[in-house]
């Protein structure tokens, strides 16, 4: 919204939004007015690559100064939107797009279309947390070139439900119980260089300096190393 208020007029978002019930509707509205009483002229390319070039920029700004580049950048990217441009890129960044089409969906699809085994493609997109990337492999059959790298984040193992304690012990056989706290799920890839991914893959180092400085004494037996972790505050 920081960003948005330097390029609309934020001021009408309530009313727009108790209209339209969307939020990237509203959006693309507020910027397609602003650009018409500005008469602005928006001659941007808006490819898919330019989208995702834009995207991938503002994934790796970090450090000192970042909230500010990030403003930056995504004011000069909505500035040179139109409606429906600025609507789409708002649910993009928000990962409120509602077109109902899951990751194993499209992994199923990936399968399918150049003949692959449906488990080697969702294996190959744990390891590497992009789905556009698998594509791209699958469609050269290297699938079975993928593997973990360091400072390349992937996707983290998660819990199923179960309807009750019993359910668990019958499925596992044998388990372990311990307490949960409540903390920021946390991937460090340690290879000389240190940073960190949150379970979205996001990278977030620059977040946590204090964490980094004692990582960096850390015994010369984790080096190199991956740890996935809770971090509290």
């Amino acid at each position: 919204m920081n960003a948005l208020s330097k390029i609309a007029e934020t001021e009408k978002y309530d009313q727009y939004y108790d209209k339209y019930g969307d939020f990237g509707e509203v959006i693309g509205r507020l910027i397609s007015e602003e650009a018409k009483k500005q008469s602005t002229l928006r001659t941007e390319e808006n490819s898919l690559e330019s989208v995702q070039n834009f995207l991938n920029e503002l994934n790796e700004t970090e450090g000192k100064g970042s909230i500010k580049k990030r403003e930056k950048l995504i004011e000069a990217r909505f500035s040179q939107l139109n409606r429906l441009g600025s609507k789409y890129l708002s649910k993009i960044l928000l990962g409120s797009s509602r077109h109902g089409v899951s990751d194993g969906l499209v992994a199923r699809a990936i399968a399918k279309a150049w003949n692959a085994p449906v488990e080697e493609v969702r294996t190959a997109y744990m390891i590497t947390g992009d789905i556009g990337k698998v594509a791209e492999l699958t469609k050269n059959k290297e699938l079975g070139k993928v593997e973990i790298k360091y400072h390349r984040p992937f996707l983290p193992m998660l819990a199923e439900m179960s309807d009750s304690a019993g359910d668990i012990k019958e499925e596992l056989g044998y388990c372990l119980c311990e307490e949960k706290l409540d903390g920021v799920r946390i991937q460090i890839h340690k290879d000389g260089e240190i940073k960190f991914y949150t379970r979205n893959l996001n990278r977030v180092t620059s977040n946590f300096p204090e964490l980094v400085k004692g990582l960096k004494k850390i015994d010369k037996a984790l080096l190199k190393s991956f740890l996935d972790e809770p971090v509290f505050g």
